[in-house]
């Protein structure tokens, strides 16, 4: 901290998100699509603090394998789009609560 006084507030951050709890958010859905933006606007307009997001196309085969694969994205594995359309997940403490495909729902959950 000496050399590098500056980069206190990065350290006070990071004890930050290392001490509190973290929401995890995984969007899957058409990267273009409009009911993939109204979900990435409900989380993007608010301050969240200690949150994750991650954010793939289900056909991004790379980002969504299952689980088992060292490539997947493990927020994003194994994370079926529910009724076709694109879908939010919300997690904390390694539980992900029911998706959810509206904005207005995930704005309940938040």
């Amino acid at each position: 901290m000496v050399q590098h006084p500056q980069a206190f507030g990065h350290v006070l951050g990071a004890l930050d998100f290392a001490l509190s709890p973290v929401k995890e958010f995984a969007i899957l859905g058409h990267l273009t699509g409009a009911d993939t933006a109204s979900l990435l606007e409900v989380i993007n307009r608010r301050y969240l603090p200690n949150s994750v997001l991650a954010c793939a196309d289900p056909a991004d085969s790379l980002a969504v394998q299952t689980a088992q694969t060292m490539q997947a994205v493990p927020l994003l594995a194994d994370r079926p789009l529910k009724d076709g359309k694109a879908t939010a997940y919300v997690c904390q403490n390694f539980t992900c609560l029911a998706p959810v495909n509206t904005a207005e729902e995930l704005e309940r959950l938040l």
